[in-house]
């Protein structure tokens, strides 16, 4: 239906190279370079890992060295270096100690960090968007990533990508432990608000980097056959510390059916009782 409205074939065609450069990743989700950051605020010495990059590469990890809301210590990485040494060097038992019983750690960083920082977030995207549009978007919170739902997805990941060592720690891919969603009313409507999220985002101290359309996918590329825009933006608070959190971006039809549909879906994404 959407598709015949109004904007709806420019929303399967959107394209973020008409706004800022971006690359693309292997689930189809569009990844856009970020702009020099200052070190973000951290009592802990600043460590290096594989996943730090530059300030010119795109950020979607929580492990980044301009984010760090999963850290690893000094400690962790010396540890791992002992146990290369005393396994002849090879690279890929340096991932040992970060293993997922770890995980456990880093799944506290995120869920803490995100604690922090969600009533933040939430008032400053709420307050932008109505600033832009007055109340056209219904702005909806959604309530902090529970940890139980963080242990399921880090298994998910695990189970995607077994004896891959390269990725740890796998808690760092979680990029919505903060997420809200703005609701919109059709093809026109999103485009519009996710346009303007693209171009003011900096502006706002809220920076997209990634966004995944799900309306340009095929039926068997999305589960269930869902679809909406999910934007990830990298948000600093007034503290200095920094996160990577979720704006769902949602057509109101699509979105009271999502409702409906929430329980059976929770059910069948989960791999144990104690995740429904």
């Amino acid at each position: 239906v959407m598709l015949g409205e109004e904007g709806g074939q420019d929303l399967v065609a959107f394209d973020l190279q008409r706004t800022r450069p971006r690359s693309t990743e292997s689930d189809g989700s569009q990844v856009i370079a970020s702009s020099p950051l200052p070190p973000p605020m951290s009592i802990a010495p600043s460590v290096s890992s594989p996943h730090s990059g530059s300030d010119a590469e795109v950020i979607v990890r929580q492990d980044h060295s301009r984010v760090r809301a999963v850290r690893l210590s000094a400690e962790d990485w010396e540890e791992a270096e002992m146990e290369t040494e005393s396994t002849g060097g090879n690279p890929a038992v340096r991932w040992c100690a970060l293993l997922p019983l770890d995980e456990e750690v880093y799944i506290a960083q995120l869920w803490r960090r995100a604690m922090l920082l969600n009533g933040e977030f939430q008032r400053r995207l709420q307050e932008a968007v109505q600033d832009r549009f007055g109340a056209r978007f219904a702005v909806l919170p959604a309530p902090v990533k529970g940890k139980a739902r963080m242990r399921d997805k880090v298994t998910s990941y695990a189970a995607d990508t077994p004896g891959d060592k390269s990725g740890l720690p796998l808690t760092a891919n979680i990029l919505d432990p903060i997420r809200c969603t703005v609701v919109c009313r059709g093809a026109k409507e999103i485009l519009e608000h996710v346009t303007w999220l693209i171009e003011h985002g900096e502006e706002l101290g809220l920076p997209v980097v990634r966004v995944k359309n799900k309306f340009a996918m095929e039926n068997s590329d999305e589960y269930d056959g869902y679809r909406d825009m999910m934007l990830c933006v990298l948000f600093t608070g007034s503290s200095g510390l920094r996160i990577v959190c979720e704006v769902q971006i949602h057509d109101l039809r699509l979105h009271e059916l999502k409702l409906q549909m929430h329980k059976l879906y929770k059910v069948k994404r989960a791999t144990a009782a104690a995740c429904i």
